[in-house]
């Protein structure tokens, strides 16, 4: 995955959607965020904003997705409820994953030590206002 440069344009090679507006506030209003993915369980790219490659960012998304859907259901299995968020720190980036409604999430890269707690409120909201604009 490339090092996106917040300082560069926002990568994008797909006409915009209802949901373009929300993520790209997540992604400027998040210090440290480099991309914003809203995507479903099997891994397909509603929408995205991104400071990096579109196909890294895409890419990303689906992986991850497709990985938190599976946790989700073992958490639920196991008498948990239901998963609202996971995050996942690397060595050079970070992930937020949201759940926006059953089957989709949003997924936040981030540069490495960024401060969780504002992510999170970041990544809360905007997953509520993609609920609402997708009518989950």
């Amino acid at each position: 995955m490339t090092d996106g440069d917040p300082t560069e344009a926002l990568q994008r090679e797909h006409h915009r959607t209802a949901f373009t507006d929300l993520l790209e506030e997540v992604l400027v209003g998040c210090p440290g965020a480099v991309a914003a993915v809203f995507s479903d369980s099997e891994g397909e790219t509603v929408d995205y904003c991104s400071f990096l490659e579109v196909f890294d960012t895409q890419l990303t998304g689906a992986q991850w997705s497709t990985d938190i859907a599976a946790m989700a259901a073992l958490v639920e299995r196991n008498g948990l409820g239901p998963l609202q968020a996971v995050h996942i720190r690397g060595t050079d980036l970070d992930f937020l994953i949201q759940t926006v409604g059953e089957g989709y999430y949003l997924t936040l890269v981030l540069r490495h030590g960024v401060g969780w707690g504002h992510a999170l409120g970041r990544a809360e909201h905007v997953a509520a206002a993609l609920r609402r604009e997708s009518r989950f």
